[in-house]
């Protein structure tokens, strides 16, 4: 029998894009004729048994769920191929860039469906439209009420104020430098602000960095003169704090301060969510809220539900700051939940028909992607999209 060891590490670069033609139509073959698969078979119990690792300890994956995953593949494979119109080499090379999302998706995301794990078949359906993924998108107010769109700006534009100067040092940073002079009696304060479908970095005049995620804003002094550094938050943005025992750094979210000396966390606090959360991942945080407090340790999260309890747990960091690395994380998300940070990103509005299953995911999928490719993978469960002109139709198959 023919050994297909040399087709693993092919495999591997097929999930993430990075084959030849030549590979994708070998692989695609080696897939579409169903025999000899036990090479593959081990790598891709391999991944699926990591994601039931992510869905809280849940045992390996049986030979059932395997060949619902391969047969997932095949059918994949063979519609795309049938789907585009080009021939030979080029047709394998993109009906396997198609299937291989498909492929990734299927091994990343794992459905809870009435409370036990399960894989589900994918309806593979075109949309009549779609929506790109976000960027590095943000406006710039100054203290004196001018508006700069940074995403239009040229690298190197710099604007001087009394305190310092403010700079786009790149695509998606903004860098400030406090100015040498004596410092102003009333702080000026900037303002910069990401819509739906954004994402930016500023690194304040103290070196720390903030990062940004879409449809937030962080309102900042252009040089931190008292004896705080004091932010102000609304949305989502991740913060390494430069570390300073003598001034410490205060950040204002929704009516709650998080202080620190110097730490790297993660604040969620958008409006529509249920709870203002805070994530630590190094040093330490002081969280309170009217007359209650809490002090996190590295690797715990604290929650203010709308009642303005503080309830510390363990963390899951991965998933916190997933949204900076570059994939949304699920870890027994509702549709709901996952509806609302796609519509963030996607800057979609999202709409809900008829009675929608309360089934979890749990899962990794890149941010990079279209929309429609994420909600091919949630499609894995009795979930029907439709895309109009910015907004998502969500309804129930059954």
């Amino acid at each position: 029998m023919e050994n297909h060891d040399h087709l693993i590490p092919i495999f591997k670069k097929y999930l993430d894009n990075q084959c030849s033609p030549a590979e994708v139509a070998e692989l695609l073959d080696f897939f579409r004729l169903r025999s000899d698969n036990d090479t593959l078979r081990a790598l891709i119990l391999e991944q699926l048994d990591k994601s039931v690792d992510i869905a809280a300890g849940e045992g390996p994956v049986d030979d059932a769920v395997f060949d619902r995953v391969f047969t997932a593949i095949s059918k994949e494979i063979d519609q795309q191929e049938h789907a585009v119109p080009v021939v030979n080499m080029r047709r394998y090379y993109w009906a396997g860039v198609a299937a291989s999302l498909l492929i990734a998706s299927i091994i990343g995301l794992y459905v809870y469906k009435n409370k036990q794990a399960g894989y589900y078949t994918a309806k593979v359906k075109p949309y009549h439209y779609d929506a790109l993924p976000g960027g590095n998108k943000a406006r710039l107010t100054l203290a004196d009420g001018e508006v700069i769109a940074l995403d239009n700006a040229k690298n190197g534009w710099a604007a001087k104020q009394k305190n310092g100067t403010v700079t786009k040092a790149k695509d998606g940073e903004l860098t400030y430098e406090s100015g040498t002079g004596r410092p102003t009696e009333i702080p000026e304060f900037n303002t910069i602000t990401t819509p739906r479908g954004g994402q930016y970095m500023v690194i304040l005049p103290d070196g720390s960095k903030v990062w940004l995620n879409a449809a937030s804003s962080l309102k900042f002094p252009v040089a931190f003169t008292g004896a705080e550094r004091k932010v102000e938050l609304t949305g989502e943005a991740y913060f390494e704090i430069f570390k300073n025992k003598q001034k410490p750094f205060k950040l204002t979210v929704n009516g709650a301060v998080v202080e620190v000396l110097g730490t790297h966390f993660n604040v969620m606090a958008y409006n529509d969510e249920s709870a203002l959360r805070t994530t630590l991942l190094e040093g330490s945080v002081k969280i309170s809220k009217n007359d209650r407090n809490g002090l996190l340790k590295p690797g715990q999260q604290a929650e203010i539900d709308k009642q303005n309890v503080i309830r510390i747990t363990e963390a899951d960091t991965e998933q916190a700051m997933a949204w900076k690395k570059g994939y949304f994380k699920f870890n027994r998300d509702n549709i709901q939940t996952i509806m609302r940070q796609l519509s963030r990103w996607y800057d979609i509005d999202v709409v809900y028909e008829g009675k929608i299953p309360d089934d979890e995911f749990v899962g990794k999928i890149r941010r990079s992607v279209n929309v429609s490719e994420v909600l091919r993978v949630l499609e894995l469960n009795n979930i029907h999209f439709k895309i109009t002109d910015k907004k998502i139709i969500v309804t129930n198959i059954n």
